[in-house]
Formats: C-alpha cells, sequence, structure tokens
C-alpha cells in the first residue's frame, strides 16, 4: 500500500471511485449550463422568450409544409437584437457590472418606485424624489421625518 503513495498527485484505486463519481457529476452540470445558456443566447439573438420559441416554432413548421417561410416580427437582426438587450457598447464591456447608479431604488417604498434624486458628493445618504402628498416611513429620528411631507425630498 505505501508503494502506491509513493508517486505523488496519483490517486490510489479506493479513491478513483470518488473522482470519477465527482468528475463526471461536474461534467454532465457544466454540459446542461453550456446548452441553457446556449439556448438562451439563441433566444437572444433572435428575439424571442421561451414561449415565443414554441409558438414560433408551430409556425416555422407549418410555414415550410406550405412551401413558404415565416419570420419572428420581432426579431432586427442577430446584431440590432444583441444591442437591444446591451447595448451599443463593446460587446466584452457589455457583460461586466455596471458602473452606473439605478435609476430608481431595488425596493419599492409604500408599494411605489421612488427616483433617486442627484446629490453632491458632500452630502452624504440617497435623496428620493417622491409625488408631493405622499408620505414615506423611514426607520430614524423624528428630526428626519421632519418636513417630508412638504419637501417630497427624502435622504436614506
Amino acid at each position: 500500500q505505501t508503494a502506491q503513495h509513493m508517486m505523488r498527485m496519483v490517486p490510489i484505486p479506493e479513491d478513483r471511485t470518488a473522482l470519477t463519481f465527482a468528475f463526471m457529476l461536474c461534467l454532465s452540470i457544466g454540459i446542461a449550463i453550456l446548452v441553457l445558456g446556449g439556448f438562451h443566447s439563441y433566444l437572444m439573438l433572435t428575439a424571442q422568450t421561451t414561449i415565443e420559441f414554441h409558438g414560433n416554432f408551430a409556425k416555422r413548421r407549418g410555414a415550410a409544409r406550405r412551401g413558404s417561410t415565416w419570420n419572428n416580427p420581432y426579431s432586427v437582426g442577430w446584431r440590432n437584437n444583441f444591442r437591444l438587450v446591451y447595448g451599443s457598447q463593446h460587446p466584452l464591456l457589455a457583460i461586466l457590472p455596471s458602473s452606473r447608479e439605478p435609476q430608481f431604488l431595488p425596493i419599492p417604498i409604500n408599494g411605489k418606485l421612488v427616483r433617486r434624486q442627484k446629490r453632491s458628493k458632500k452630502e452624504e445618504g440617497i435623496a428620493l424624489v417622491v409625488p408631493k402628498g405622499d408620505s414615506v416611513q423611514l426607520n430614524g429620528s423624528s428630526n428626519e421625518r421632519l418636513n417630508q411631507r412638504r419637501t417630497g425630498a427624502y435622504a436614506v
């Protein structure tokens, strides 16, 4: 048994079964993710959803039986479909995280999306613009909530 451990990084027969199982599991999950990613890339480049894909597939098959072709009315070509999703920047920049702040806060306040208000770098927090007459309950001192209803701007 010690002779089998003489070569480093070579598994012994008892370890090979577990390694083989782990490799096959990772390989099958990797292939499944690759197929799913490829299918969704195809959907993006042809401007379809998964439900539209099945409906369009039936329409294409019916048109092929009649001897004609059927085109998706929402598709504007694969390049323009890509631009509609990721913008007109370089394709490699499209997959990187954005440094731009979102227009709305990620969590609705009182069931409404609230726009962000641009503030100077000296001011801290995020200013919210809420339609006048609406009230927002924020956690904090009563001093922060003073004049919120009147001004429509809230600091979080």
